[in-house]
């Protein structure tokens, strides 16, 4: 078993090792049999916030080959959004969501 850890495998202060070690994680982690983020250092993401992401993924990836045609208004309706089982429009963990992609770490091209 390997274990590649971002934050200690990567020298953050050296430039051209760090370039050269983000240019394979993208390698990395399509190679990866799991790939686990951990936020905790960063505070106030919540465990709301991240089962709310974690239940939009598992909903688009139930749906990745269905016509996107069929199912973009869905997500784009608030009340169809209640209907398949996600919090009603304004619920905070919407905020707490935006919140947690507003972090450093999600702006990283091997997290989205």
């Amino acid at each position: 078993m390997a274990l590649w850890v971002d934050g200690l495998c990567i020298n953050q202060r050296h430039d051209e090792e760090k370039s050269a070690q983000v240019s394979l994680m993208s390698e990395i982690c399509r190679k990866a049999t799991m790939v686990t983020l951990y936020a905790a250092k960063e505070g106030a993401v919540s465990d709301g916030a991240l089962e709310l992401a974690r239940k939009c993924c598992k909903w688009l990836d139930s749906h990745i080959d269905d016509d996107p045609e069929e199912w973009t208004p869905k997500l784009a309706n608030p009340e169809s959004l209640v209907e398949l089982g996600f919090p009603p429009e304004g619920h905070e963990l919407y905020a707490a969501l935006r919140h947690m992609f507003s972090l450093p770490w999600s702006r990283k091209a091997w997290i989205v």
